[in-house]
């Protein structure tokens, strides 16, 4: 079981014109029947914990794997964030909008997400910040570890400083690999906080969801940054079967949470403020809200096509 491979090394490598180009890391985990491997939210935990060892950058990009970057200055645009010397320690997370290609003309199936990204991502970052999406978001990787901003230094030098002592550079290569073949072994996070205290919380279908609400209970706060030029594309459904296969499970997830020990009117009392509860509340009754948006659209049809009036005289 190989569970990194190095691509590309720091110092060996070099581009066309001789520039040299930053060290690039593939990896995969191990999986068995008898341990469960906790889906997305498993993968990102292993990448972590890997990464810790290749590089401990401060800062943690996730994308899904349909998506790529399509503007340079995205990530320099968010590192301003983090780089404000009156708010930025309080920053966990900065998360850009979801955009999507290959969306039909007149966008049949709503895949744009107008609603989420143009209205309920805005007023969440009027309160305490956005949810995390799951892709197009760049993290803290002490937050991530489970830290909180009170143990956060406001110093942002003295965090990029880690990259000129990086782990990389004083570890030899086959090092690496073995120290990662441990990280990412099915049985590593047994008896362990990891899913719970440590890394994306397990338990839900929408863990990114989920891991949001519960890092802005330990007290981090997030930030919608949305360049003039989309951050990052991916891959619209392509059809009404997958759009409602995708919507199917976000609902069901973001409900799950609602019903768990997870329901954003109980835990962390006292950790966020009403309005953003509110606001998390709201999300997580999206499947129960489409029984009376059903009413709104299927009555006044009825009604009209039997005859009968709606409203009184």
């Amino acid at each position: 079981f190989n569970p990194a491979q190095m691509l590309l090394e720091k110092g060996k490598d070099s581009d066309v014109e001789g520039n040299d180009l930053p060290s690039m890391v593939y990896v995969c985990r191990e999986k068995r029947p008898e341990h469960p491997h906790n889906f997305k939210a498993g993968a990102l935990n292993v990448l972590i914990r890997v990464s810790a060892v290749m590089s401990n950058a401060p800062f943690i990009l996730t994308l899904d794997c349909d998506m790529y970057a399509n503007n340079c200055e995205a990530l320099r645009e968010a590192m301003c964030f983090f780089m404000d010397p009156r708010t930025g320690h309080q920053f966990g997370y900065v998360q850009f909008p979801q955009r999507f290609h290959g969306i039909t003309k007149n966008d049949l199936y709503a895949n744009h997400l107008r609603i989420i990204n143009d209205i309920h991502l805005y007023g969440f970052d009027g309160i305490e910040g956005p949810i995390y999406g799951g892709t197009g978001c760049l993290h803290r990787r002490d937050m991530l570890c489970g830290s909180d901003p009170q143990h956060c230094s406001s110093n942002f030098i003295k965090s990029s400083n880690l990259s000129s002592n990086s782990t990389m550079e004083k570890t030899s290569p086959s090092e690496m690999i073995n120290e990662a073949r441990i990280l990412s072994q099915c049985t590593y996070e047994k008896d362990s906080l990891w899913g719970k205290q440590v890394g994306m919380v397990y338990g839900c279908a929408v863990e990114d969801l989920l891991t949001g609400f519960v890092i802005q209970c330990r007290g981090w706060k997030s930030v919608y940054c949305l360049p003039k030029r989309n951050a990052f594309e991916g891959l619209a459904p392509a059809n009404l079967n997958d759009t409602l296969i995708q919507h199917k499970r976000w609902a069901a997830g973001v409900f799950e949470i609602f019903v768990s020990k997870f329901c954003p009117f109980l835990y962390g009392i006292n950790r966020i403020s009403i309005a953003q509860r509110m606001c998390y509340g709201f999300w997580s009754l999206w499947a129960p809200s489409c029984l009376h948006t059903l009413c709104y659209g299927l009555v006044p049809a009825l009604c009209t096509l039997s005859g009968t009036s709606l409203f009184p005289p």
